[in-house]
């Protein structure tokens, strides 16, 4: 039977409204060069992707098909593909796989194909189930002569090839601490619904706990959202559509690949309220930005110094120097990138103004000011989103 996920996810979303909901959010990408399916980082688009092998998939039954997307979301709920490993890890990349997979399978025995390895189950008979995969793979390694033909002659259900892989296309780390936080950010927006509306489903209690723990609010990580907002505002060169495929879970299907960097606007309020201790603070943290990103420096007080406006090219060291002393209009701003051809507007203030007019393009704010640490929210109807540096 030929496998189709639009038809699977609905049919899930009865049994698992949780899993099918998670689902929306990742990317699934057709690949006939792989044996079977997997998890991955998408280091163009920034995000956690589903791949297959649609002739493996055709060959599972319904309920298999079932067990094996459960299997790849419970990798990516457990931080089983964003892990750092040791270079312990890294020498035995095998064992650490076959240890991952055996955590997950202890919670999907009787839902796998045969070629999945299971504690309790055909060469694993031994094995007890439901422990970690560091207990596993500590058990693997303490027992290594009794193993060492099965590691030597079998594969993991699914392509673990990416796992660990946290460098993006620049060589820094950022790809995948942007990567984290949306996903993070997903697994806050479905957990909640799931804690409010009893739709979990199948997920076993430790894998519901480990969702909840990372749909806490956590301080957020400014320079890590800045980087998120960059990469994401992108406009949007391809098709996107919102499923509604159950009233208690609204989600949008996620958008094809867009391979145009954001044209970022970043303002820097240099009116008289903000210190020049601030401001070389900005200007030491926009420095740092520059390491992964372009971005256009926009400083204004009351009106934009536009003779001052400048191109920060990515990988570049520059200086901002103060060109500005006056009041302060959030109008000033929005207009001069309202005019242009902007993806993203990101405004570095102490907040002392009135709220600007509408912005074109996505905003965010950045309070450098103690003083409204507890702002959340700013803009015309109150609703763009603080941080704090």
């Amino acid at each position: 039977m030929k496998f189709d996920f639009e038809t699977h996810l609905f049919a899930m979303l009865r049994e698992e409204p949780f899993l099918a909901s998670f689902s929306l959010r990742l990317d699934k990408i057709r690949d006939k060069n792989i044996r079977t399916c997997g998890v991955r980082l998408n280091k163009d688009t920034l995000k956690y992707e589903f791949f297959y092998n649609p002739t493996f998939m055709n060959r599972l039954t319904p309920r298999e098909a079932t067990g094996v997307m459960k299997h790849e979301f419970y990798h990516l709920i457990l931080g089983h593909v964003t892990n750092r490993f040791s270079k312990d890890r890294q020498e035995n990349m095998k064992m650490w796989n076959i240890a991952a997979d055996l955590a997950i399978n202890s919670y999907l025995q009787n839902e796998l194909p045969e070629i999945a390895c299971v504690p309790g189950r055909d060469k694993f008979a031994d094995v007890p189930p439901f422990q970690s995969a560091e207990w596993y793979y500590d058990f693997l390694q303490q027992n290594e002569d009794d193993f060492k033909d099965i590691l030597d002659s079998m594969d993991t259900l699914d392509d673990h090839g990416h796992w660990g892989d946290s460098e993006d296309s620049d060589g820094s780390a950022a790809a995948q601490q942007v990567a984290d936080q949306r996903l993070d950010n997903d697994l806050k927006e479905v957990s909640q619904q799931a804690a409010k509306s009893g739709g979990w489903g199948s997920v076993p209690n430790h894998i519901r706990s480990v969702a909840l723990e990372r749909a806490k609010s956590h301080e957020v990580d400014w320079r890590k959202t800045l980087r998120y907002f960059c990469v994401t505002s992108k406009k949007a060169s391809r098709s996107s559509s919102i499923k509604r495929l159950n009233r208690r879970y609204p989600f949008i299907h996620p958008g094809q690949k867009s391979s145009r960097v954001a044209n970022i606007a970043i303002s820097v309020d240099q009116s008289g309220s903000m210190t020049d201790e601030q401001l070389s603070q900005i200007a030491a943290e926009l420095s740092k930005l520059a390491e992964i990103v372009d971005f256009t420096v926009i400083p204004f007080d009351h009106e934009v110094v536009e003779d001052q406006v400048f191109q920060w090219a990515k990988g570049r060291k520059m200086k901002m120097e103060r060109v500005a002393y006056g009041g302060t209009n959030f109008d000033a701003p929005t207009d001069f990138v309202n005019q242009r051809d902007f993806d993203g507007h990101v405004v570095l203030t102490d907040l002392m103004a009135s709220p600007p007019k509408r912005s074109k393009c996505k905003r965010i704010w950045i309070n450098v000011d103690s003083y409204y640490k507890d702002k959340r929210t700013f803009g015309p109807n109150n609703n763009e989103k603080v941080i704090h540096l």
